[in-house]
């Protein structure tokens, strides 16, 4: 079978890791897999399977995706194409005066445009928008596939995005996969389109391919880490706050993560005197190293599809403590495999609290995970294949 996987990007990230080792796991499959990176960001491509096969992509796309990253370097590249830079440009100058809905008028702006060029891929039995948005629109638009999927990642209604312009390519896919069953019914209520539910593949065999990247040294009676991108969705604000609840005590919390908020995490440390407990370790790739180390993963995210990591920390037996975001029912049972806590610091640090002062309650906590963990007869390749070669009716 021949596929191609659509991603926006190929950086350091939760869905990224977690198609990494998909990829491990279909490699002794017979499929031919190409991979197509729409903004030519490719820093997890070193780690792929000798297998896959990353293909090129037009030089039009990143400018269609008005990625900043490279911009005058992709400009320069479509110097035959004046039409698309004017545009390109007036965008990007129209949005430094705007606030607001600028996922909006992107869609917008892919709409307008992309239909001004006629790119096609060889054939595939299977095209897959692994990133949502853009991967769904690039296969959409300009992929030769018998059948086309979309992925979703997140809880589509606290996307900000055009509905009605993202209805007109969902309607165009055979196939929709979310990560988790809240993604998969909030898409069905918006969209009317069947959603099938693919969780994680856990990114264990992809750790086992590469070298431990690092190891905490640092002695506490309790270590925490949040392992995380840095910027506002993922509440570091919130654990902030609650670090500021924990002087005094014997406890050391590691920030594992980089991201547009990473110097005014830095500063906020520093001007909040939180430096002795909160300790901003910058990306790891290996995060199953790090849950290897430490006691306890606090996960204070405002939204989440689906959390990679807490998924990771139950795997290495590690109680979790998590803000009720929607999706967090589906991982945490609270005062059974963690704690499920409001938003705010107030309840995260009671409760670290609860479980620094009390030996008991940890290891009933660890003892839950050990039994409630077990190895799926089915392996996650074969779900997979499963789900996307399925024939099933697409509109509910």
């Amino acid at each position: 079978m021949k596929l191609l996987l659509v991603v926006n990007n190929f950086n350091f990230g939760g869905p990224q890791k977690s198609l990494l080792n998909l990829l491990y796991e279909l490699e002794n499959y017979d499929l031919e897999i190409d991979l197509a990176i729409l903004n030519g960001e490719n820093q997890l491509q070193k780690y792929l399977p000798k297998y896959v096969n990353v293909i090129k992509i037009q030089k039009e796309i990143p400018l269609l995706m008005l990625s900043k990253n490279g911009i005058i370097k992709n400009i320069i590249k479509n110097l035959d194409n004046p039409i698309l830079i004017i545009n390109t440009i007036k965008f990007l100058l129209g949005s430094l005066f705007k606030s607001g809905a600028r996922t909006q008028s992107k869609q917008k702006f892919w709409l307008k445009n992309a239909e001004k060029f006629n790119f096609s891929t060889k054939e595939y039995d299977c095209a897959i928008g692994v990133s949502g948005g853009h991967s769904i629109y690039y296969i959409v638009d300009y992929c030769k596939a018998k059948n086309k999927i979309g992925w979703i990642r997140t809880d589509y209604k606290v996307l900000n995005r055009n509905h009605d312009i993202d209805q007109k390519y969902f309607n165009k896919l055979n196939k929709v996969i979310a990560v988790s069953n809240m993604c998969a019914i909030e898409f069905e209520k918006i969209f009317k389109i069947k959603a099938t539910t693919f969780y994680n593949s856990l990114p264990i065999k992809l750790y086992e391919n590469i070298q431990e990247d690092f190891k905490i040294k640092v002695n506490a009676q309790l270590k925490l880490a949040t392992i995380c991108r840095l910027d506002y969705g993922k509440g570091l604000d919130l654990l902030l706050d609650a670090a500021e609840r924990l002087r005094g005590l014997d406890i050391k919390w590691f920030i594992v993560g980089d991201g547009k908020l990473n110097k005014w995490l830095n500063k906020q440390i520093k001007s909040r005197k939180l430096t002795d407990i909160v300790i901003p370790l910058g990306f790891k790739f290996n995060t199953g190293s790090i849950l290897k180390d430490i006691d306890v993963l606090v996960h204070p995210s405002r939204f989440e599809g689906k959390s990679n990591t807490i998924d990771e920390a139950l795997y290495y037996h590690k109680p979790v403590i998590a803000t009720n975001f929607d999706t967090v029912y589906e991982q945490i049972t609270d005062d059974y495999n963690g704690y499920i806590v409001e938003m705010n610091g107030d309840d995260i640090a009671k409760a670290i609290k609860n479980l620094y002062k009390s030996d008991y309650k940890y290891e009933k906590l660890k003892s839950n995970i050990e039994s409630q963990i077990s190895i799926s007869e089915v392996s996650k390749g074969d779900e997979f294949l499963n789900i996307i070669q399925s024939k099933e009716e697409n509109y509910l």
